[in-house]
């Protein structure tokens, strides 16, 4: 096979296969050796390259280039993938130069450098140097991706060596980026081959015979942990270490500027704020969204995307397209055997009671053996790395905190009431049995142990003593939606939770919006003007399927209790063109000792209007748990359920009965005009 038929069964493309043709046919020696390299792997007799040519490599060369002529096309957003240069007029692109100027200044000195980010978030892009590197420089650059298989004597780490020498070329600083270079840490790689990567990376360092002027690793997390039982073996010095941060708001902001100013739309400032807030700036989730709206305003006609919009799209959609995307796909499925590997169990744990309910809190490991959880939950990209020599970490994103408590945690602790859902003799749904069902299913340790990780201060007495430690909303949130999907999944439920909405500059958030099945059946209809009987196809009856909205909290003051009574009508209120809620409830966790004798219940006029309230109390190792209730009947009625244990769960749930609530006297009833008019359905 000669050098020109190896190159165009390449991968690449053909500007690529030109670029390398130039490039080999300029070095005689170079060339015969790829193209004995070529012959050499047809055989698939090479153990080891396997894992050395699974790193794509770039090469950057002092050398002048000329632009390519861009062609007029219409912008996308590119989820998958690097974004090469000439390929930047295609795409919405955030320029980022002066992030890059840390990792130019490394290379320019010499160094061998680890650059880490969390996978899918950019980093092949930003090491595409070409447009990035100061014009001074004019940089030239040539790509090898892991089809090139640059063979023969490459295959070997002495042919590798020789390939870089050169005694005619040693002005010709060559800067390599070895991508993807966690792989070599990985189970499928061995120790030896991973030791003689990294010792042949030590022999180019300070070695003027070669012309290899930097080495820049690229990789996640892991590649900060490569050898750390013999650390003399790295290259790479641990100050020498760049972070490859996501996006800031302000390139969010302008990203999304140039989308609408290219396509001629509107969106609500309120959107662009909402996608910084999920995604954290993560590249890959950035632009997931920005082709999510781009397809809404496609396939809609639309020239103008509300909140309201995307909200519908949030609550509906957007975590599904996520889960669809090839790396979070991954990721799910590889914790979702946890089972089979204790050690991510353990890693899931950490992340559950110490990550996930503190979701906006940069933590410090300090325990050993957590420092290795967190340090692999990093090397997944679950968690961020905010200071790796102190080993303080924050959840990445807050749609990855929404991934893993609904499509992991689920999977992996599968734990559900063996009770049928409770229901009216009208077939809907009794929600406030219900709930005291899946909050006796709890885990008590789980619980018992929020109060000393993820905690917030009672307000009030807790055992007699003030300021004790309980657990805050985010806790019951990831226990209540683990319990609910486990339990209604078979029904086809659709839920959600930790939903953002807006009234006016302020945010504001729904914890769980469940969504019923939207059951298709056909309909008999009698047509008097031709005596006969009409079958009314499915397709034509689809209404919107009832949901129920669950407002949570935990052991807050009354003011805050107050405010909650408010924005849970108001969530119903701003939604309410989009889904038919059927019931809203206000959720309390208290572990106060009158949390359930003297409860601070919600106006008249809120519970007329169709908001109801449970209280559950709990002592702090939840193996004691009590309720009441107010809330409005299928009649009509207003009703309390007085205080009541429900941990043990009685025998018999219809023992636990309701009596007809009179509001106090001298409490009005206020109309406040920010709840009418309400277009809910309240049965």
């Amino acid at each position: 096979m000669d050098l020109y038929s190896a190159i165009s069964h390449l991968a690449l493309t053909d500007d690529e296969k030109a670029d390398l043709c130039a490039f080999f046919t300029k070095n005689p020696e170079q060339k015969r050796d790829a193209a004995a390299a070529l012959e050499v792997l047809k055989d698939n007799n090479v153990r080891q390259i396997v894992y050395h040519l699974s790193l794509p490599m770039i090469f950057i060369l002092f050398e002048p280039t000329q632009p390519r002529a861009s062609i007029k096309k219409r912008k996308e957003f590119k989820v998958n993938g690097v974004i090469y240069q000439e390929e930047r007029y295609r795409y919405y692109f955030v320029d980022r130069t002066a992030d890059n100027q840390i990792l130019l200044d490394h290379i320019i000195d010499g160094n061998f450098v680890r650059m880490y980010a969390p996978r899918a978030s950019g980093k092949s892009s930003r090491c595409n140097l070409r447009r990035c590197a100061p014009r001074q420089h004019r940089y030239f650059y040539k790509t090898l991706g892991t089809a090139l298989g640059l063979r023969s004597e490459f295959c070997t780490f002495e042919g590798l060596r020789r390939t870089f020498w050169s005694e005619t070329q040693r002005d010709k600083n060559v800067v390599l980026f070895l991508d993807d270079f966690d792989m070599i840490s990985s189970k499928k790689a061995e120790k030896e081959v991973r030791e003689e990567c990294l010792a042949f990376i030590r022999a180019l360092k300070g070695q003027p015979r070669y012309i290899v002027k930097s080495v820049v690793s690229v990789g996640t997390f892991g590649i900060l942990l490569l050898n750390q039982e013999d650390p003399e073996l790295s290259p790479f010095n641990i100050t020498d270490s760049v972070s490859g941060d996501g996006f800031t708001q302000d390139q969010v902001v302008d990203l999304f500027k140039d989308f609408v100013t290219d396509r001629n739309l509107k969106i609500d400032e309120q959107v662009v704020e909402d996608i910084f807030r999920l995604t954290r700036g993560h590249p890959a989730l950035v632009c997931l969204c920005g082709r999510a709206l781009d397809g809404k305003f496609l396939a809609e006609g639309l020239y103008e995307y509300k909140f309201l919009d995307w909200q519908a799209y949030v609550i509906n959609e957007l975590l599904g397209d996520v889960k669809g995307y090839s790396t979070f796909r991954r990721m799910v499925e590889n914790f979702n055997h946890a089972h089979v590997n204790p050690s991510v169990k353990d890693a899931l744990n950490l992340l559950r009671v110490y990550f996930l309910p503190n979701y906006n809190l940069e933590l410090q490991v300090s325990d050993k053996k957590e420092i290795c959880l967190a340090s692999f939950l990093a090397k997944e990209g679950v968690l961020k790395v905010v200071d790796e020599n102190t080993n303080t970490y924050v959840i990445s994103s807050q749609l990855m905190q929404s991934l893993f408590i609904h499509y992991v945690l689920p999977n992996v602790f599968s734990s559900k009431p063996s009770f049928e859902l409770p229901r009216f003799e009208s077939g809907r749904i009794d929600w406030l049995r219900a709930l005291i069902i899946a909050t006796s299913a709890f885990e008590p340790d789980h619980i018992r142990m929020a109060a000393q990780f993820s905690f917030k201060t009672a307000g009030g007495c807790v055992n007699g003593n003030n300021d004790k430690h309980v657990p805050r909303e985010s806790v019951y949130q990831e226990q209540l939606v683990r319990i609910l999907i486990n339990w209604l999944s078979s029904l086809k439920f659709h839920i959600t939770s930790q939903t953002c909405v807006y009234k006016a500059s302020t945010q504001l958030y729904v914890d769980l919006v469940i969504t019923e099945p939207l059951y298709k059946k056909t309909e008999k209809k009698y047509d008097r003007t031709s005596s006969k009987v009409q079958i009314i196809p499915a397709s034509m009856l689809i209404t919107t399927p009832n949901s129920t909205l669950l407002e949570l909290i935990a052991s807050s003051t009354t003011r805050d209790l107050k405010e909650h009574y408010a924005h849970a009508l108001d969530y119903a209120r701003c939604l309410s063109p989009v889904f038919k809620f059927a019931d809203i409830w206000v959720v309390y966790f208290n572990c106060e000792d009158d949390a359930t004798t003297k409860p601070n219940w919600p106006t008249e006029g809120q519970v007329i209007t169709g908001l109801n309230c449970v209280v559950f109390w709990h002592n702090l190792e939840f193996s004691e748990v009590r309720m009441t209730a107010l809330f409005k009947n299928e009649d009509g009625e207003v009703r309390l359920v007085r205080d009541t244990q429900i941990i043990p769960l009685p025998s018999n749930l219809e023992d636990i009965t309701s009596e007809p609530y009179q509001f106090p006297p001298c409490q009005p009833i206020e109309y406040d005009e920010a709840y009418i008019p309400l277009n809910i359905n309240i049965s």
